[in-house]
């Protein structure tokens, strides 16, 4: 009985960061509206994507980034492609400067978080601009990105104590 806890255990802390993206995915096709007026939700799969890459990068592997991407597109009518390689630019941006962010106080992780949402946003805006033959408002898609970049602070205070409370009480 103690095994099989245990085995459950692992595979749900094992699943967590998948399981996590996905649910960042579908958060994105819930309408929020305030006082009758469309609110625009934070990009949080970006959020998602930036703190397993920057805190624990082996925890979300880049399949399964893609695979978020890939319902993302689905779910939004978007090029089957698109919003995966948005993820997975994300993705392999931050594991890119993964040794450069070890030890750097939260805020310094924190610009750099909004300069890689920036640069991301304007890959999708780029892109999309492409791929539907126009020129895109940038409006809308920069609010998005000022709410996911305002959100990030409070949702890595969430991380970053989950992850320290998994951890447990540090030696003395």
């Amino acid at each position: 009985m103690g095994d099989e806890r245990g085995l459950l255990s692992r595979l749900l802390t094992a699943a967590a960061p998948g399981l996590i993206l996905f649910s960042a995915v579908l958060l994105m096709i819930t309408p929020l509206k305030v006082f009758g007026h469309s609110v625009p939700l934070p990009l949080a799969p970006f959020i998602v994507i930036f703190l397993y890459a920057a805190y624990a990068p082996n925890a979300l592997p880049a399949p399964i980034t893609f695979a978020a991407g890939l319902l993302q597109d689905l779910l939004f009518a978007s090029p089957l492609g698109l919003w995966a390689t948005v993820f997975l630019s994300l993705h392999y941006a931050v594991l890119a400067q993964h040794d450069y962010l070890k030890g750097r106080l939260h805020r310094v992780i924190a610009v750099l978080f909004a300069m890689l949402v920036a640069a991301v946003g304007a890959i999708l805006w780029g892109l999309s601009s492409l791929v539907f033959a126009e020129v895109l408002p940038v409006r809308p898609l920069a609010v998005q990105l000022l709410v996911t970049i305002l959100m990030y602070p409070a949702c890595a205070y969430v991380f970053l104590t989950v992850r320290r409370s998994e951890r447990g009480p540090s030696p003395a």
